[in-house]
């Protein structure tokens, strides 16, 4: 994969996902993830490690874009590398050079990436382990919000996704296209 190119589209949906957000958010707080979308279509191409570290890397975005809410940096960075990881065990099935293939994937994928930080955050609060419980925190809520932002994400992915196939030549993948490799 080519990291210049990585790093380029990174900063810009970092930047679209920032600066879009009071523009695209619906309700108080439902807003499409695009970061997770990037990680499902790197996920469905690259090798194995380069997705791990492509994962690290989002996630951190995403960590530090949020951190002023959750006070925090590292949860969501875990659960993006374990939503890359349930990627690549999941993409021998699948054609990989398909939209509906990225918005049916961004929603398996954000499932992993939503439900390691609600852990995280549920277990900060435990109060054997001299956790700290964050104020406002709800389980279940944070579950819910998240439902709802994958089903945005889900839409969003159409256009994004096909952008992003189109593009497929530059991120210099390895192999071959296609369903297998």
């Amino acid at each position: 994969m080519n990291w210049l190119i990585f790093s380029l589209v990174a900063y810009v949906v970092y930047v679209l996902q920032a600066g879009l957000s009071p523009i695209w958010t619906l309700g108080d707080r439902t807003e499409p993830r695009v970061m997770l979308i990037l990680l499902v279509f790197i996920a469905l191409q690259a090798a194995p490690v380069t997705v791990g570290f492509a994962a690290l890397v989002l996630g951190l975005l995403h960590d530090i874009q949020y951190a002023a809410v959750d006070g925090l940096v590292g949860p969501w960075a875990l659960g993006y590398l374990a939503a890359g990881y349930a990627l690549i065990q999941l993409r021998n099935l699948l054609f990989r050079d398909s939209v509906f293939t990225i918005a049916i994937m961004t929603l398996v994928a954000g499932v992993f990436a939503y439900l390691v930080p609600t852990a995280l955050y549920s277990i900060r609060g435990v109060s054997f382990l001299l956790g700290q419980p964050i104020a406002g925190f709800s389980a279940a809520n944070a579950l819910f919000q998240g439902f709802l932002d994958l089903v945005y994400t889900g839409v969003v992915a159409f256009p994004v996704g096909y952008a992003l196939i189109k593009s497929r030549e530059v991120w210099a993948f390895p192999g071959s296209t296609g369903r297998g490799r």
